[in-house]
């Protein structure tokens, strides 16, 4: 058998009977959900960028 034509193995095997509009659904939801994930990882890391600056001059106030 030629390689050529075999046709190429589904990522996830039945895929292809699952209607587009679930398919787009999903992969449109799994890119809100990593967005949010990621926003909410910036989100803590400047909180935490914040808080740290707000003890940094709070150790130099209460040095002086």
């Amino acid at each position: 058998m030629d390689s050529r034509s075999r046709e190429p193995e589904e990522l996830l095997p039945g895929l292809e009977s699952v209607p587009t509009i679930v398919r787009v659904a999903a992969a449109a939801w799994y890119r809100g959900a990593v967005w949010g994930v990621a926003a909410g990882a910036r989100a803590a890391e400047r909180a935490g960028e914040v808080a740290l600056g707000a003890l940094g001059m709070a150790a130099g106030a209460g040095a002086e």
